[in-house]
Parts: structure tokens; sequence; C-alpha cells
């Protein structure tokens, strides 16, 4: 009997492994597995080319952004990231300068951020077959802490996100082309896809501050805080129109479009982010708003949790009318 291909990521995740899965595993509905008695945050994150980058893109670039993927998912839980385990499948184009770059920009970000190679393997592909970067990343948590899970958001918790939302997707467009611009805010556009920046300074806020919930937006901020409301078995009201923008996708996308709705919809669900997106009590928001300023971000209010309203994880709204958004991200 022939197969089929139904089943989304998730699907995968929810009916196929999450049987497999030990309690350190936190039933496989978060970014990270929580090792208590060693005080451990554990993810792992794969990018594969074309899918998660541009085969093209520059290799130092490559592995600093395969880096910081990981070291989003950790400091999203409010934990330090420590060690990482690296496994290479390579394409028979990628030569010895090639790979040299990549470790050079491995060996950059290890030093930025404090980390230590711990271990890996590295292989080629028999035939033809995409460049796939895997890391498995630990990090530890600060004092008596346990990290912030995206399953203990509360009704009423404000939600907020740190940066600006939609620069990265920008920054897709110019650098596969479907967008032209060689101007300095062109240039930050597509650094922020090519090179992401976790926010490190502002992770020890999240258990200190009593945030409920958190997560990092990869897949896109509606996809994402959907994924937070599913965990924490409530609903999300997200206003668009409170989305942080960064002047440069305002200047060079929003702004030009007739569909304001529709352009807003577009960034809140393009991916790749990798800011931190929280659930917190209305009383602790000032104090992570001033800790967040500190850390060299701001963090916007954008919504509301609420009790479950059954097959509506997020309502997303602009000018404050619900508009559909389909899965908003990946």
């Amino acid at each position: 009997m022939a197969g089929g291909n139904e089943l989304g990521e998730f699907d995968i995740i929810r009916t196929l492994f999450r049987p497999l899965a030990g309690r350190d595993a936190l039933d496989l509905a978060d970014d990270t597995a929580w090792l208590g008695t060693e005080r451990m945050v554990v993810t792992k994150d794969l990018l594969v080319a074309g899918t998660h980058f541009v085969a093209g893109d520059p290799p130092g670039l490559i592995a600093r952004k395969a880096l910081r993927t990981n070291i989003s998912d950790i400091i999203a839980k409010g934990a330090r990231p420590d060690r990482y385990f690296l496994g290479l499948v390579l394409p028979w184009d990628c030569d010895d300068d090639w790979i040299t770059a990549f470790a050079n920009g491995i060996a950059m970000d290890q030093e930025q951020y404090g980390l230590t190679l711990a271990g890996g393997d590295t292989t080629r592909h028999a035939g033809e077959g995409p460049l796939t970067v895997s890391i498995t990343m630990t990090g530890t948590m600060p004092g008596d802490f346990s990290p912030v899970l995206r399953s203990g958001a509360h009704p009423d918790d404000l939600v907020a996100v740190t940066g600006t939302i939609g620069d990265a997707h920008l920054g897709l467009e110019l650098n596969t082309q479907r967008m032209k611009g060689n101007t300095p805010a062109h240039d930050f556009l597509r650094m922020r896809y090519l090179l992401p920046q976790p926010r490190v300074a502002f992770a020890q806020s999240l258990a200190r501050c009593g945030v409920h919930a958190a997560m990092d937006v990869s897949d896109g901020l509606i996809a994402d805080a959907g994924h937070l409301a599913a965990a924490s078995n409530l609903t999300i009201d997200l206003d668009l129109d409170r989305m942080p923008l960064s002047p440069f996708a305002l200047n060079d996308w929003a702004d030009m479009k007739k569909d304001r709705a529709a352009a807003l919809l577009r960034l809140a669900s393009g991916g790749d982010d990798y800011e931190i997106l929280l659930a917190a009590p209305s009383d602790t928001m000032a104090q992570l708003q001033a800790e967040a300023v500190e850390a060299g971000t701001a963090l916007s209010v954008i919504g509301r949790c609420r009790a479950l309203e059954p097959d509506a994880p997020v309502c997303a709204f602009v000018d404050g009318k619900v508009v559909a958004s389909g899965k908003g991200g990946y």
C-alpha cells in the first residue's frame, strides 16, 4: 500500500515520536528537554540548504546562523548556553576553502558566546544531496530556577515580544532576488536574515522576573504564538497594529502595500526572527520592559491570553478586526 505525505511536522512529532519520549523531553511539546538533576537544558536544530538557508550563502554565516538558532532556543528558557555537538552532511562541492570558512565562522561565534565544541560527526553525501547542519546544544539554568516552558501561560497574561518582527522575512526576499535593493537599509534586512541576534543578555530576566511561558520566534510570530497557546491550553489575541517593526521594514515594504492587513500578516508569518515571545502577568511587564532596555533591546506588548476558544489558538487583529491568518508561519 502506497504511503502519503499528509502528516505535517507537528503531526509527526505528536503521533509518532511523542510516545517514545521520556519525561525529560517535556512531552516533546517544547523546543528543549530539561535534565533537572543536571540543571541542564538541551535543544537540537537541523538546518538544510534550500529550506532553512540559501545554498549559496557565505559558509561562515551559515555556520554562525546554525549556532545562533540553537542559542535562541536555549536562552528562551532562561538558560545560559555552554556546549554543542556538530553534525555536518556535506555535498561534494564543499571544498577545503568552504569548510575552512565554515569552521572560522563557528570559531568566531563560539568565542563570542562562550561555547565549547563537545563532539559530533561529519560525512559527505554518496550522491547529490543538500548541505545539512545539525547542532545539539546544552545550556545551564542559573541558581535554583527552572526553565520557562511554552506550557505555563495563564489567562489574562500579557503577551510580548523582543526586538522587531519581519526584518528577516524581507532579508530572505532580498537574498533570493524576490525583492531588490542595495541601500544600507536593505543590507540591514539581509543581515537580519543571514545572522540572527539572539537576545542573550535578556535571557536571565525570564526566570527571575516571573515569566510564565516563553519561546523563540522561528516559524513566524503567529505560528509560534499558536504553539505557545496550544501548549498552555488557551487562546492568544494578537494585535498586529502593536507588532514592533523596524524603520527599515516600514520604509521598504509594509507601508507601501495597499492592503495593510495583508502586509502585517505577511511580516507576522515570515519567520526567522529569532526574537523571544513571552507571556507574563501584567504587574511584571514594566520590570521586564526596563530589563529588556538594559539588555539592549525593546519588549513590546502585542496581545493577551484568554480562556481557550476551541479551534482558535490565535486570533490576529488589525484595526480591531479579526483577520484570517492561516498557519501564520512554517
